[in-house]
């Protein structure tokens, strides 16, 4: 089990030593290198135990070591200092011959020994910017020495070539291969000399971190968490994000809305504190879980850093484009950014990555859609699932609530990552490889099929997101890590996957289609003038309404009109829609349009609209497809509407499409 005595390791941002060592410390060159390297040596990235040697190893000519650090000889005056003490320890390799670095040791002006793993590319930018990511950890580098620090550091790679090669990881989270091998910051679970180097600097090596132990965070955190069954959840869910790969199973997430001062945050940091530091995102730099308060590409970015690995994402109404927020949604969840270019006009590598999407908000993801113009689509909305919170918050009905949520906040700012670590260890020694943890996480699926729901595809596929969930919670308290039985486990599940059920929004986009074309019609009344008006026409239409005895009563949508009234709803998934329920009048059988009379359009006002029941859409009308009859809907016209005309068949496109699937 990883602790904090033992969490040192490579990466761009770098993480502190083993042990804090005290000032007496020997500042002999051999004694001052043989430190440097005992702080590297022994640990899980698999740097083997002695590797010290004399300094014509590691300290190149012209470059002298000592207790400063770096100098560089010159003729004829006294040597000038270039940086602190740090060593080349390692050259890193990625696993198909690509991302080249260096494993760098140091030692920091508070006098901690630490490492970073950088890559190759950096000697041949900006020097300067190098010497900032140093600066940054604590490395003292001389100013105006930048250059001379890469020259230092060029020449002393070429002795390390000796040393052997470790494997670069680009990244956190599972490891390229069919092995099980999981890259955190500080080490690589499951195969020995691999280390973290990130393409580019990032947060993560400094907010997915470890400290104190399992049984405290199972004390402090999981137990007092299990008193209330959305917390429970939400932890449950945390333990999602590492089985995504072998499940095959594509990103999703959980948006937790609800009024302020209920316990979202509070939710988002215990789900931190499982992988990493989970102080609040709003007051802590450290703090694992992140803020909505973002660009499009910029979450691209998050989610890659978070790959394998929860995205707690506080503050949903703080996104900064909620007119794209449903193709932020699809494109987190798809697991693929845009394709970009660099600067040289050559194509960059798309990033991809695989998350579980945790989310907080004051309002549900749907009602940010639709405050911002657009139609929330049966895909976003089993993606990312609106679950509200309860109108008292978590632990209703428990005393000193308050107390309790203050006690949580503060066990996950002082005791985390221990969990995800010991979950992660238990995976690896318990399954070979990918495939086998693959087959395990499906046989569990599959056990639970004959409950599904098979209403559509759609609830169904909702249905296997929720049962991932409740398998990765079993095997969490398999494991030994989460504190729970599995019937507590369940219990909670099932009743998030309730509440779910209870406020879902129509997943179907053909019913969806027929709501927004009743919704649109009972907003805009004045766009639908009758088609043998010739006076009083407004300004703009979005089609006609056509009386006829024979046919039913009709709505004669243009293009534009019927593309108004969808939104970003699929055009020919509404047509199916309406023509499999009858609603969609049709009088030649090779077009979905049919041609009409409109007299305000002249002599030659036979024109093709899409034209659709009236008896069907028209909340006004007892047998419509809203089944909605308030009187509210009132288009203008005299006379009482005839409903003898409704067509066969008619759906009740209402919310409830199905029962429970478990």
């Amino acid at each position: 089990m990883l602790t904090p005595n033992n969490c040192l390791g490579p990466s761009d941002a770098l993480t502190d030593a083993s042990n804090r060592r005290g000032t007496d410390a020997t500042t002999e060159p051999d004694a001052l290198l043989a430190r440097l390297l005992e702080g590297l040596t022994g640990h899980q990235q698999g740097v083997p135990n002695g590797t010290e040697g004399p300094l014509q190893d590691y300290i190149p000519f012209p470059f002298l070591f000592g207790a400063d650090g770096i100098s560089r000889e010159k003729d004829d005056s006294p040597p000038e200092q270039v940086c602190g003490p740090i060593v080349i320890q390692r050259l890193t390799r990625g696993a198909t011959g690509h991302d080249f670095g260096l494993l760098i040791a140091g030692i920091t002006l508070d006098d901690r020994v630490i490492s970073l793993s950088i890559p190759a590319s950096r000697l041949h930018g900006d020097p300067s910017d190098l010497a900032r990511v140093l600066a940054d950890r604590g490395i003292r580098v001389v100013p105006s020495k930048e250059k001379a620090l890469i020259s230092y550091l060029d020449a002393a790679r070429l002795l390390a070539r000796q040393r052997g090669w470790l494997t670069a990881q680009p990244r956190l989270g599972w490891a390229e291969g069919s092995r099980a091998a999981f890259v955190f910051p500080e080490q690589v679970v499951g195969v020995q000399d691999s280390v973290f180097q990130p393409e580019r600097a990032n947060r993560m090596s400094e907010s997915c971190r470890a400290s104190g132990t399992l049984a405290e965070w199972q004390r402090r955190i999981a137990l007092p968490a299990g008193e209330d069954r959305l917390a429970t959840f939400a932890l449950c869910a945390s333990f999602v994000a590492p089985l995504l790969r072998p499940a095959n199973s594509d990103s999703f997430g959980f948006n937790l809305y609800g009024l302020t001062s209920r316990g979202k945050t509070t939710l988002l940091q215990l789900v931190a504190s499982v992988w990493g530091h989970g102080g609040d995102p709003g007051a802590d730099g450290l703090a694992f879980c992140r803020r909505w308060n973002a660009t499009g590409n910029a979450l691209e970015s998050l989610a890659e850093e978070h790959n394998d690995l929860p995205l707690p994402l506080d503050e949903l109404g703080t996104f900064r484009n909620p007119a794209e927020l449903g193709r932020a949604i699809y494109n987190l969840a798809g697991g693929r950014g845009a394709e970009r270019l660099k600067s040289d006009s050559q194509r960059r590598t798309p990033r991809n990555w695989r998350t579980l999407i945790l989310s907080s908000g004051e309002i549900s993801l749907g009602e940010l859609m639709q405050q911002n113009g657009q139609h929330q689509k049966g895909g976003q909305a089993v993606r990312i699932f609106d679950i509200p919170l309860p109108a008292a918050g978590l632990f209703a009905g428990h005393a000193l609530v308050g107390q309790k949520i203050r006690g949580l906040k503060q066990a996950a700012s002082e005791c985390y990552g221990v969990a995800g670590r010991a979950f992660i260890d238990w995976l690896v020694g318990e399954f070979a490889d990918h495939h086998a943890m693959g087959q395990a996480i499906r046989a569990r699926l599959l056990s639970r099929t004959d409950t599904f729901d098979e209403s559509s595809p759609e609830i169904t596929r909702a249905a296997q997101r929720f049962i991932l969930v409740e398998i990765a919670g079993e095997l969490a308290a398999e494991a030994g890590v989460l504190p729970y039985d599995p019937q507590a486990i369940k219990a909670a599940v099932r009743a998030v996957w309730a509440t779910w059920r209870a406020t879902i929004p129509e997943v179907d986009d053909g019913k969806r289609a027929i709501r927004a074309i009743g919704e649109f019609i009972a907003t805009h009344p004045g766009q639908f003038p009758l088609a043998t008006d010739v006076d009083r026409l407004p300004h703009s239409v979005a089609g006609y309404y056509k009386e006829n005895q024979e046919t039913g009563d009709l709505y004669l949508f243009t293009e534009t009109g019927l593309s108004a009234a969808l939104g970003d709803i699929s055009k020919a998934a509404a047509l199916s829609a309406l023509e499999d329920a009858g609603l969609l009048y049709k009088n030649d059988s090779k077009r979905k349009k049919s041609k009409h009379f409109v007299r305000a359009l002249g002599k030659t006002g036979r024109m093709y609209f899409y034209a659709i029941r009236a008896s069907g859409v028209d909340p006004s009308r007892k047998n419509g497809g809203l089944a909605v009859s308030n009187g509210i809907f009132d288009t203008g016209r005299d006379g009482d509407e005839d409903t003898s005309s409704a067509a066969p068949n008619v759906p009740n496109v209402s919310d409830d499409d199905g029962g429970d699937v478990f």
